[in-house]
């Protein structure tokens, strides 16, 4: 199956970044959202939702959608997306969206 994908807000894969959100365009149009974050970003956030409280004072995590990689780069997000597809799990990994769908959440994540 061919797709393009898109990082928000517009990062650039290469450099590492611990957190996106992306989105993801089947060769249909069809249109899929979701969180990507590093095994590291989600430490970070445990260590500082246990300082500030939220979620428990760090007990736990959660977010829509959000599949965890070892970094975030073209290579690493193409390859988790090809197995999401090849092992049929890629609709439970990230939830489609309609075109008011898309203009909303981009309007918020750029």
């Amino acid at each position: 199956m061919n797709y393009s994908f898109q990082l928000f807000p517009s990062i650039d894969p290469r450099q590492g970044d611990d957190s996106a959100n992306i989105m993801i365009t089947l060769e249909s149009g069809e249109k899929y959202f979701g969180s990507i974050y590093t095994f590291e970003q989600v430490a970070k956030l445990h260590s500082k939702h246990k300082n500030s409280g939220e979620f428990l004072k760090g007990s736990y995590f959660w977010s829509n959608n959000l599949v965890l990689v070892e970094e975030i780069n073209t290579e690493s997000i193409q390859g988790v997306i090809n197995h999401l597809i090849e092992t049929d799990a890629f609709y439970n990994a990230f939830f489609p969206v309609n075109k008011e769908a898309f203009q909303t959440l981009t309007a918020h994540v750029n």
